[in-house]
């Protein structure tokens, strides 16, 4: 795999509390631009609406926007229930046609991710499932895999997971065509953070104190240990990656297990490079 190296810029850490989990969305908020048209949610409803402000259409449902994923001419939005329910903040998956808004398909689904020419994969864990799907640009599916977490598409129809699973051992894994699964590394933690992909395709993942950087055949390299946390409990982590250009920023949010409400907030700046 290519080589890469992190310097540490910046360190700092913060007692108290953080605002760190984001949820979805009530007030209008444009989540993607197509052709000079604004693609813009709230509370239960998504529209497309001209530069002049008039929608070319709206389409309703009953949640709340988390997230917008555009393949093509077709979206894909990530909900929120109204109300809490058996599945926590996971709601329902609405696929669009984004030339006149209409609904292709309707599911629930976790996480998410485009996979070109109109296609999504998206996924689900908890009661028995662990599962993800690849949907067509209408909406039918044409492949599936037991396997659920942070999807990275890649050439070739082929898909890297940082797996999310709460009750075994996570991997990393390709899901090839035909619900082949290529198992690679053991994660040390069942809730990796979303990762960030390097501009040759290799993604970097926060794993309990460690930058873990897996190339598109799965080979592994250790960028970082971070030893400030190096005793804490993987359950107490959450995290979150950012690459802007060469610099990755690293937020990590420890639960402190001497007061309740309380947190420390690490946050990492690294400059990054290869070769």
């Amino acid at each position: 795999m290519s080589s890469w190296h992190l310097k540490e810029l910046d360190y700092q850490r913060i007692e108290g509390f953080t605002k760190f989990y984001t949820h979805g969305f009530v007030k209008p908020k444009v989540i993607a631009k197509i052709d000079g048209d604004c693609i813009i949610a709230c509370i239960c409803m998504v529209s497309r609406v001209t530069s002049w402000g008039w929608p070319r259409w709206i389409h309703s449902f009953l949640g709340k926007p988390r997230e917008a994923i555009v393949s093509n001419d077709r979206l894909l939005v990530l909900t929120e229930p109204l109300q809490d329910g058996p599945w926590g903040d996971t709601g329902q998956a609405l696929q669009l046609d984004l030339r006149n808004g209409k609904r292709l398909r309707k599911t629930r689904a976790g996480r998410a991710a485009a996979a070109g020419n109109g296609r999504f994969i998206m996924g689900l864990e908890g009661y028995d499932f662990f599962d993800s799907w690849l949907y067509d640009r209408d909406g039918k599916q044409i492949d599936q895999w037991r396997s659920y977490g942070h999807y990275i598409a890649d050439p070739g129809g082929v898909f890297r997971v940082a797996e999310c699973n709460r009750s075994a051992n996570s991997r990393m894994v390709r899901l090839l065509p035909q619900g082949q699964i290529e198992r690679g590394p053991t994660l040390l933690s069942g809730q990796v953070p979303r990762p960030v992909e390097l501009p040759d395709g290799t993604v970097v993942i926060f794993d309990c104190g460690k930058l873990r950087a897996f190339d598109l055949t799965l080979n592994e390299t250790v960028l970082a240990e971070l030893p400030a946390l190096g005793s804490a409990e993987p359950w107490r982590l959450h995290g979150k990656l950012t690459l802007t250009a060469d610099i990755l920023e690293v937020m990590i949010v420890e639960g402190n297990q001497n007061s309740i409400g309380s947190y420390l907030t690490h946050r990492w700046k690294f400059a990054i490079t290869q070769g």
